[in-house]
């Protein structure tokens, strides 16, 4: 093995540990999982810069699937080709599947014993991480008052959406939209500086695309002419991935739509506790799904409670892995394109805008629950401590992320 080869393993295996920490540790949805990226990627290992690590981020939530997932994966094929990238996502979503199949099998010990106080601080603890991301964001800004206008304009169409939302289509496809505006604002009307390229994009593989289609195909014709609870369970759940745009937030409600009123495989409780396990848990959001298709077979007992956890787990993230295999191999020839480029300034505003309002909005739904406690002042304690410790120090993560859970444990 040459000298060379050996660094790019040494690399691509301290990448891999990093990716299990997080996965240990990054609690709160793809936004605050974004502000650990930057901080273990850009500012602890290098391996990627910040403006690259943001056009990632910009470019996986354009995509239909897991917005984090697919950020942290195109990562790893971005420095090791499908191999790595392969590794990457298994890595990344083994703690969060198997906390949650274990969620699953014990459910009721669970419930009984109330463990969940010790996690009352993760959600302020998110909110001080978004703070201090969309803060870490702000210098990525192109400094034009036109930029900043874009990342002005998206925070409130973000919020106009979410108090007087019309649909859940629209709350669905919103963050695309937004990101694709802003790129063709950016590229239509603000003048910017490029670097020419004109090199042909070269032949596109449509193989993955091909395997999607025909993986959906065959599931749903199997699954309908046989009735076959588990085969149904795949298709629902690798048609809700194919489908879902914008991450957790829009993957919860299609969930429940689908499993508890479409087909009554949960009931509404069921499907509420769930959703507030997963609060505790780190990791990828999409993770709900394992817990979700394990509850959804739990009469048949525990072994067929770990194949609906299995089913749901590959059938919510395969979809966004092809996906992204398809389309980032010509996103990274395409976006050379002076077309592009132009576009790319507007689109990195718009994502800093995303990250504000996404901290104004969790910090105001938290708000209404804090109210009615009687430690109102221990959460804001919590997310003003974390915001200072990740801005201002550089203290890892997962302590942050253990001084908040002694915090619930203690108080």
């Amino acid at each position: 093995m040459s000298k060379t080869s050996a660094i790019r393993k040494f690399k691509q295996s301290l990448f891999l540990k990093d990716v299990f920490i997080l996965a240990c540790t990054a609690f709160g949805g793809p936004q605050v999982h974004f502000v650990q990226f930057i901080r273990r990627f850009c500012e602890k290992r290098r391996v990627v810069s910040k403006e690259e690590l943001i056009e990632l981020y910009s470019f996986c939530q354009i995509l239909p699937g897991p917005t984090s997932t697919q950020t942290i994966t195109t990562l790893g094929f971005k420095m090791g080709g499908y191999q790595l990238a392969v590794l990457t996502i298994l890595i990344w979503i083994t703690p969060a599947t198997l906390l949650m199949t274990g969620v699953v099998l014990g459910y009721s010990w669970i419930q009984e014993h109330q463990l969940l106080y010790i996690f009352q601080y993760i959600p302020a603890m998110a909110v001080g991480f978004l703070a201090a991301a969309a803060i870490k964001m702000v210098p990525l800004i192109k400094r034009q008052w036109a930029f900043y206008a874009i990342a002005i304009v998206s925070i409130v169409l973000v919020l106009l959406n979410h108090w007087y939302a019309i649909n859940e289509f629209t709350s669905s496809i919103l963050l695309p939209a937004i990101l694709l505006g802003a790129g063709i604002v950016s590229q239509k009307f603000i003048d910017v500086s490029f670097t020419p390229n004109n090199d042909p994009v070269g032949k596109i593989n449509y193989k993955h695309l091909l395997i999607i289609g025909g993986v959906f195909l065959a599931i749903v014709l199997v699954g309908n002419a046989f009735k076959i609870r588990e085969v149904l369970l795949f298709e629902n759940t690798f048609r809700i991935g194919s489908l879902v745009f914008g991450g957790g937030q829009v993957l919860v409600p299609m969930m429940e739509a689908q499993y508890v009123h479409n087909t009554a495989r949960l009931t509404a409780t069921e499907f509420a506790n769930g959703y507030g396990f997963l609060q505790a848990v780190p990791g990828p959001v999409f993770s709900f799904s394992t817990y979700i298709n394990g509850m959804s077979l739990q009469d048949k007992g525990p072994l067929f409670q770990v194949l609906g956890c299995i089913i749901g787990s590959i059938g919510i993230f395969l979809p966004g892995l092809l996906i992204m295999f398809f389309v980032y191999p010509i996103w990274d020839r395409v976006k050379k394109y002076p077309i592009v480029q132009r576009s790319l300034n507007g689109v990195v505003a718009a994502a800093v805008g995303l990250v504000f309002a996404a901290a104004i909005l969790i910090f105001c739904s938290l708000y209404e629950t804090w109210q009615v406690k009687p430690n109102l002042y221990i959460d804001i304690i919590v997310m003003l401590g974390t915001c200072i410790l990740v801005s201002f120090t550089k203290l890892p993560s997962p302590l942050v992320v253990i001084l908040a859970i002694l915090v619930g444990w203690v108080f």
